[in-house]
C-alpha cells in the first residue's frame, strides 16, 4: 500500500514538473498594442532603413533594413487575423523567435 502511494506521488510530481516546463517554454506573442494604445511610429527615424521592431508608414521611401521583412500588423481590437492598413513592422520573421509584433497570423513560423 505504501509503495502505491509513493508511486502515485512520484507520478503527480513528474506531471507537475512537465507542466511547469511546458508553460515556461511556451512561445508567446509579442503584441503591438498595450491596453488598446498602439506603439507610436518613429517619424523622426534618421537612418536609411528601419531596424527590426520598428513600425513604419507604408510609403515608397520607407524600407526595412537588409534581411528584414515587412509584416502586417494585427488589429487586436478584433478577433482573428484582421490586418491594419497603412503601417507595417520590420521584422526578422523566420529566426525561430516570436519577437515584438510577431504572432501566429503574420509570422506563424516563429509563433
Amino acid at each position: 500500500m505504501k509503495k502505491k502511494i509513493i508511486f502515485i506521488i512520484i507520478i503527480i510530481l513528474a506531471l507537475i514538473s512537465v507542466s511547469i516546463f511546458l508553460l515556461k517554454n511556451q512561445k508567446k506573442e509579442q503584441p503591438i498594442f498595450d491596453d488598446y494604445l498602439r506603439v507610436p511610429i518613429n517619424y523622426s527615424y534618421s537612418s536609411t532603413c528601419y531596424p527590426a521592431g520598428e513600425i513604419m508608414d507604408v510609403i515608397p521611401e520607407n524600407k526595412c533594413c537588409e534581411n528584414l521583412n515587412e509584416l502586417s500588423i494585427i488589429d487586436e481590437s478584433f478577433s482573428g487575423c484582421q490586418f491594419m492598413s497603412g503601417i507595417t513592422l520590420c521584422s526578422d520573421c523566420g529566426n525561430s523567435i516570436c519577437d515584438f509584433g510577431e504572432n501566429n497570423c503574420n509570422c506563424p513560423s516563429d509563433c
